[in-house]
């Protein structure tokens, strides 16, 4: 189910994606200028659909810059936002800014790039269990979201809330995978894309067939409460193996966004996310989750200040910049 390599150079990635020739060649004499601009880029573990579509993503963004970006494998958006803020390792990857907000407050260096797609809550669980709905997890064994995850204080609060005391089996998400597979666990939770299927949690059904426990509508006021940016949102029918009806839960657009650190400098920021925008149209027709993401949608979902290169090009769009997410050094 693993994959050894924690890294993996994307333009090693090609047969994963093809971009069209005319695409290709759209930043072709800045690319030549700027040949030398090396990023990593923090993903999320390998056996998830967000870690397939960063490669494919910053593949077809390398393709049009000419930079050299590194995919690298972490354990979540909690890694990643350590990574990113410390700047070890990572220049820009996933991130949660809920998370953001909640550990650093306004004294961040993690400016808002866009979005990469809505999280989407998975609860799951046995096919041949009796667990059908959440309260059922209460004193089972049960891994609350992946170690490094941001998802797993958020769960964690959650079921707290509603008197949910699960027995946590502490775990990253490849490894409380293979504990499901190996019936050592009733279930898990896994933030993933809701509308792209998740590879390892299709691995661990092939052994034990898996069912999602939905959210009630009184669950998520609850957690809609607790955490504002939280909406109803559902898994739709059939993105799963024997999965024919769509599963309600929970979702939010902040925790399926990119930051990157202030220090990478105005015009490489500008460049990536034009690059970015230029690149979606067709790494969406392969990630269904970045249909929906638009340079709008994320102005108007982000929470963190906005990166002023990034600025730069939403403003070329037409598109108002609120004040709140103009950060000092673009004042």
């Amino acid at each position: 189910m693993k994959i050894n390599q924690s890294s993996l150079f994307v333009r090693t990635f090609g047969a994963l994606l093809i971009v069209s020739a005319g695409i290709s060649g759209i930043f072709a004499s800045h690319a030549q200028a700027q040949s030398k601009v090396r990023l990593v880029y923090g993903a999320q573990p390998t056996s998830t659909s967000q870690y397939l579509q960063a490669v494919q993503h910053m593949n077809a963004i390398a393709k049009l810059t000419g930079y050299d970006i590194v995919v690298q494998e972490s354990t979540g958006s909690e890694e990643n936002m350590l990574r990113i803020e410390r700047q070890k390792s990572a220049q820009f990857g996933a991130i949660d800014a809920v998370s953001v907000k909640a550990r650093f407050g306004n004294n961040t260096d993690i400016r808002t790039f866009a979005n990469y797609s809505p999280t989407v809550w998975q609860i799951i669980v046995a096919e041949d269990s009796n667990i059908q709905s959440l309260k059922d997890l209460h004193g089972k064994k049960f891994n609350m979201g992946p170690t490094g995850g941001g998802s797993t204080k958020i769960t964690t609060a959650i079921f707290a809330a509603l008197g949910i005391k699960p027995e946590n089996f502490e775990a990253t998400l490849d490894d409380a995978l293979d504990a499901y597979a190996d019936r050592r666990i009733a279930g898990l939770s896994y933030r993933g894309q809701g509308g792209s299927a998740t590879g390892g949690v299709i691995e661990a059904g092939a052994m034990r067939p898996v069912k999602f426990v939905p959210f009630s509508d009184a669950e998520v006021e609850v957690a809609k409460k607790l955490y504002p940016s939280l909406t109803k949102t559902f898994i739709p029918a059939n993105v799963y193996p024997r999965q024919p009806n769509q599963i309600q839960t929970i979702g939010s657009w902040q925790a399926g966004q990119i930051g990157i650190h202030k220090s990478v400098s105005n015009e490489v920021a500008y460049t990536l996310v034009k690059a970015y925008f230029q690149s979606r149209p067709e790494v969406s027709k392969l990630q269904k989750a970045l249909a929906g993401v638009t340079p709008e949608n994320s102005v108007s979902e982000a929470l963190l200040p906005l990166h002023p290169g990034v600025i730069r090009y939403y403003r070329e769009l037409g598109i108002v910049i609120p004040d709140a997410l103009i950060p000092p050094e673009a004042r």
